[in-house]
């Protein structure tokens, strides 16, 4: 798999001609070592991006809590350890696999692990969530999945990444471009499209192995060094980012600097999102103690 601009038309064809292959295929009786072997072997160019996020990034991760509980370390709310109960694919994790699922602001955090949107589950009634509030100390290496028309028309930072990427694809010859605009729009697509099933994230788990495997391969040209992947909330509508990271990277470079614990409540009309307790120092064991929030302000979103 590589960013070879210089693929030639036809090759780009055959690319092309796999990637409807690709489409076709059940994902629920195909088995995900040979859905990668067909994206690496096959389809061979997913032309991936990539970003650095600078040291001092704020990143967000939500968790629903059970009722009366509250999380009281960080390992409650980062990427899980309990591997053995990983047992369904995600948007970049095999089953067994453990990814750090956040999002670059707290509202799309939110919508990720709270069913809040007008059309689901009507009246959900009143639950809490906690969410934590991470800070990179160094910069980190991303892959990026943003080549996607709708999400940028929602998302000025998707915007913004989208018209750069496509500046840079923009200086090949026209036929060559369009070929790869195509293949670009294919893959952004699986980071951004709703699943019914598990099985349909194998696609875009697969893309997401066989780049960060690329970038980590003492071969490649230039050390990349990825360390996760940025693409479109689903959940919010394509209009806010998810991130994901790999274990090493937050163990290496976040830490947490808060938590806030938020009640949401839910009925037919609209949907009430009230903080209640803040943590504002993280003990170097990771733990941490809750203080209510003073004089919060409740916010009101109607559906």
């Amino acid at each position: 798999m590589s960013m070879n601009i210089t693929a030639s038309v036809s090759d780009l064809d055959n690319s092309l001609d796999a990637i409807k292959e690709l489409k076709m295929l059940d994902l629920v009786k195909t088995e995900y070592h040979d859905v990668r072997q067909f994206i690496e072997h096959r389809v061979r160019h997913t032309f991936a991006s990539s970003i650095y996020l600078p040291k001092g990034f704020a990143v967000y991760r939500a968790r629903v809590n059970l009722p009366g509980v509250l999380f009281h370390n960080e390992t409650d709310i980062s990427y899980r350890p309990d591997l053995e109960n990983i047992k369904d694919f995600g948007r970049t994790n095999k089953p067994g696999q453990p990814i750090f699922y956040a999002s670059t602001d707290p509202d799309t955090a939110l919508y990720e692990v709270s069913r809040i949107r007008k059309e689901e589950d009507q009246d959900i009634g009143k639950h809490h969530i906690t969410v934590g509030l991470w800070v990179l100390t160094k910069r980190l290496h991303l892959l990026q999945f943003v080549h996607h028309s709708e999400a940028s028309q929602r998302n000025p930072e998707v915007r913004d990444q989208y018209q750069h990427q496509d500046s840079i694809f923009r200086s090949l010859e026209s036929d060559v471009y369009e070929r790869v605009d195509r293949i670009l729009r294919y893959f952004s697509d699986e980071f951004a499209k709703p699943a019914t099933i598990h099985h349909e994230y194998k696609i875009s788990c697969a893309i997401y192995d066989l780049d960060i495997e690329m970038g980590n391969l003492p071969r490649a040209k230039r050390d990349l060094g990825f360390s996760g992947a940025l693409y479109p909330s689903v959940r919010n509508n394509l209009r806010g980012l998810n991130i994901s990271l790999e274990p090493n990277a937050v163990d290496d470079a976040l830490e947490l600097n808060k938590v806030l614990v938020q009640r949401v409540r839910k009925d037919e009309t609209f949907v009430s999102i009230l903080p209640e307790k803040v943590a504002h120092h993280v003990r170097p064991d990771g733990s941490f103690d809750f203080e209510t929030v003073k004089d919060p302000v409740e916010i009101h979103i109607t559906v």
